[in-house]
């Protein structure tokens, strides 16, 4: 292992030690397709739903370059690394002979694990293309990836963290974090600014635009967005920040500040040092907003500091920042005389409301003295309005932490974001005036605990005025609906008439900035969207945290909801979305609803698009007819011969008719004797002779109805006597069988005995669970078969479309690590997560999934890699 230094506009790197080159990673993998050794073997390369790699050689290791994810061997693991700068050196002849690679990685650094950056190097074996070590390129599609710039930088932001966890923070975490984008990633990351000098860690060099968590005097945490630095001397620097608390419940920062305070002329004020006055306006603007990092800092011992009268004012410059030093005196503690409020100075040390304090300026008012003082003591702290601080950092500072947020907007306190839930303030509303579409309310009804509410309308005085005359009388009346959670735990939309000066209501405003509020029209749409949910939770989804989910731009928003679907129209009116198919308890089939529109004449019946992993379905397809002398033909009976249009058949093609309770999955195939549509291939030649020959498309209804299917006759006849548009029984394969099939045949040539036929079927070879896009007609009969998804945050179509787009046809499915949910959020958020999984098995199917994903890369690519 080398030793290097490494510059960049924001970073020193002083190079890991070559003892530090290992690490045991048991769950990053190298996620190679199991089914396709031999083809990996040919190739070096594999295909998946989360990583496509390819084997570096000679030829392709020009492709290399920073931003690039690579893997390779790691204490006899794959592990995966971002390559943050690459070197290739040729001989004479123009032959590759070396590449030195630097990347940045989770490494093991004695007993902890340490996000560091190392170089290493790979050569040429041999005359073999292949090169020593073996290292991977991962490819990834570029529309839902950060620039390379962006994956280097993102990368070097975290050098120098410890918070490697099995669950959510591992070398592959790490890896994705950097290099795709996800809202969902890991928010918040603390990464120390200095480590030590012996280990030669980066030190990361604090910019304007940074975020840190200092912990100050006392128990204070703050969260701090650096607005500018200056530099005191090589080794120190002053920031001045935007802060606020990491802890909710802390009201009040110790820091130097300002106070104003009136008093009455002859009020006695203890005196600590008397000032023949001193002009400190130098000194106080230096010094304002100042916060000491320990706890060392006394109010008394900042008061002389700030006053020291035998130190001119540059060489107090020098040293403003510097903690006061610690004096004592018996007489300060105990004996303290009094002066009139009149007489006092500027510069004078005076104790008031139980703080010893600078006085800054004295101004007379009437009988009235209004003194300003300047102290080192707690300042309150408002809800949602930050403050500005400064603070002196080290080089190389231990006391104070950057925070690398995944996306400031989202996860930052101070830009209205982060994980934990913003507190609300509330006021008693005297005036129905204040209850408006789209505000937040907490009412109760007579006994039972109050609830947050949505507005969803108010009536207007001539609409109360038409239901009783009392209404226009009163300002105090008012009508209006709300959603909530009712009775029986479910979201409902409710009405109200109230007298507001004598019910108890509240008005509810949330401490977020204005650029996190939903106008009140969207507050009434997504409050709308979950209704009929029946997801209620005291602690983690009660009416509050509805209010607030719908109020509210919070990453603190519960993330999915389901809702259940009654009828088409319901379906129809969601449009597009995250949609689960309810199956046997407790599991649920995920898919992507891409379009949906309704089919003229029926009530409940949809005409979808959806992307999923699934079975491939039946579907209305084309079958080459070549019918053998031998071969046993049958054909269906109908009282009167009618014409069918193939062009208008054809309209048909790969087209599937569900219903939204059918067997979707087909794991349930032998026992139910179907398998995804319970429409057959006899039904729809039978449907197509008859009904859709005059309606059309609009015969849909009558193709899902069971009622109307009828036994038909059939008649054994030679291949000689088929006839165009007959309705045949053949007995072809389907999904890798031989069974009867049901066609109507479309072209014929009555010589060659050869054509066309349209069925309804699986394909003739058996094809597996794969990403497949579902085109088709859905029957929604009734509650209990669907649900809806809601998410907090708006789909991003664009990206989805193209993620699927590059995953269509690929034949990856695994109950336990990619499956329909899986797929789905991997569309919707980029992560693989599964809900009912995790519901099912709990923390036991954790362990079990990190023991898997840890071993099967090192178990499978023992040959290959």
């Amino acid at each position: 292992m080398q030793q290097e230094v490494v510059s960049d506009e924001r970073e020193e790197l002083l190079h890991v030690d070559s003892d530090q080159d290992s690490e045991q990673n048991l769950s990053s993998t190298a996620a190679i397709n199991s089914d396709s050794n031999e083809q990996h073997n040919a190739e070096t390369h594999c295909t998946s739903l989360k990583d496509n790699w390819e084997l570096i050689t000679k030829e392709t290791i020009q492709k290399l370059s920073p931003g690039d994810v690579i893997n390779r061997k790691y204490c006899g693991f794959s592990h995966r690394m971002i390559v943050d700068s690459v070197e290739v050196k040729k001989d004479a002849n123009e032959n590759f002979e070396k590449a030195t690679i630097s990347a940045i990685y989770y490494g093991r650094q004695g007993i902890k694990r340490r996000i560091v950056r190392d170089v290493f190097s790979i050569q040429a074996d041999g005359s073999s293309s292949v090169l020593k070590p073996k290292c991977w390129l991962q490819h990834q599609p570029n529309e839902w990836c950060y620039s390379p710039e962006v994956v280097v930088q993102r990368a070097r932001s975290r050098v120098n963290e410890a918070q490697h966890s099995f669950f959510g923070n591992t070398a592959s975490d790490f890896v994705r974090w950097c290099k795709t984008r996800c809202s969902s990633h890991r928010p918040d990351n603390l990464v120390p600014i200095y480590v030590s000098e012996d280990n030669k860690k980066m030190i990361h060099s604090v910019k304007s635009g940074d975020h840190l968590e200092v912990k100050c005097a006392g128990r204070d945490r703050l969260h701090c967005k650096v607005l500018t630095t200056t530099k005191l001397n090589n080794s120190k620097f002053e920031l001045t920040m935007r802060a606020t608390s990491v802890d909710t419940g802390t009201k009040h920062i110790r820091m130097v500040h300002e106070r104003n305070i009136e008093l009455q002329r002859n009020k006695l004020v203890k005196l600590s040092v008397n000032s023949q006055g001193m002009d400190l306006s130098n000194r106080t603007e230096k010094i304002k907003n100042l916060i000491y990092k320990n706890k060392r800092a006394r109010m008394h011992d900042f008061c002389l500091h700030l006053t020291n009268p035998n130190v001119s004012d540059e060489e107090w410059m020098q040293t403003v920042v510097d903690v006061p030093k610690k004096h004592w005196s018996f007489r300060i503690r105990f004996f303290k005389p009094t002066k009139p409020a009149e007489n006092l100075n500027k510069g004078d040390i005076v104790y008031i409301q139980d703080h010893y304090q600078v006085v800054t300026n004295v101004a007379f008012n009437d009988s009235k003295v209004e003194i300003t003082t300047m102290l080192y003591g707690k300042k309150e702290l408002k809800a949602n309005e930050p403050i500005e601080v400064k603070l002196a950092i080290e080089a190389k500072e231990r006391d104070a932490i950057l925070c690398v947020h995944n996306d400031a907007a989202l996860d930052c306190p101070l830009e209205g974001g982060g994980r934990k839930k913003p507190s609300y303030t509330f006021e008693r509303i005297k005036d129905s005036a204040q209850i408006q579409k789209g505000c937040i309310i907490s009412i109760r009804s007579g006994s039972q605990l109050f609830k947050h509410c949505v507005v969803s309308s108010v009536a207007t005085d001539n609409e109360s005025a038409t239901e009783s005359e009392f209404f226009v009388e009163s300002s105090d009346i008012v009508s209006f609906s709300a959603i909530s959670y009712e009775l029986g735990s479910l979201i409902a939309e409710k009405s109200f008439t109230l007298n507001v000066s004598k019910s108890t209501i509240y008005r509810v405003t949330y401490n977020v900035s204005d650029k996190s509020m939903y106008s009140s029209n969207e507050v009434v749409e997504r409050a709308r969207s979950r209704l009929g949910e029946r997801q209620h939770n005291i602690q983690w989804n009660s009416s509050r945290d509805f209010a607030r989910w719908c109020s509210i731009k919070h990453q603190s928003n519960r993330e999915q909801t389901r809702v259940p679907v009654n009828s088409a129209d319901e379906l129809h009116a969601f449009k597009q979305g995250h949609v689960r198919f309810l199956k046997l308890l407790p599991y649920s089939h995920h898919a992507i609803l891409r379009d949906c529109s309704k089919v003229e004449g029926c009530n409940d019946i949809l005409r979808v698009s959806m992307y999923e992993n699934n079975v491939a379905y039946k579907c209305v397809r084309k079958e080459q007819l070549n019918i053998s002398e031998n071969e046993t033909v049958r054909r269906v009976r109908y009282a009167e011969r009618r014409e069918v249009n193939s062009a208008s058949v054809e309209q048909l093609l790969g087209l599937t008719f569900l219903n939204a309770d059918d067997d979707r999955l087909g794991f349930s195939g032998p026992i139910v004797k179907k398998c995804g549509s319970r429409v057959k291939s006899e039904d729809f030649c039978c449907w197509i002779k008859t009904s859709y020959c005059e309606r059309g498309e609009k015969a849909v209804q009558e193709l899902f109805d069971q009622s109307t299917r009828k036994q038909v006759e059939v008649e054994e006849i030679g291949r000689d006597s088929v006839n165009i548009f007959d309705h045949i029984i053949l007995t072809r394969k389907a999904n890798g069988k031989d069974i009867e099939v049901h066609l109507i045949v479309t072209e014929w040539d009555s010589i060659a005995c050869t054509g066309v036929g349209m069925t309804y079927e699986f394909s003739a070879e058996k094809v597996g669970l794969r990403f497949k896009k579902f085109d088709g007609f859905l029957r929604v009969t009734g509650p209990g078969h669907i649900e809806k998804v809601v998410h907090n945050s708006e789909l991003n179509w664009d990206q989805i479309d193209a993620k699927f787009k590059e995953l269509e046809g690929i034949e990856e499915y695994s109950l336990l690590f990619n499956n329909c949910e899986h797929f789905v959020n991997y569309l919707i958020y980029g992560r693989l997560t599964c809900s009912q999984l995790s519901r099912v098995t709990g923390l036991g199917t954790k362990w079990i999934n990190m023991v898997v994903r840890g071993f099967r890369p090192w178990f499978h690519c023992a040959d290959d890699h």
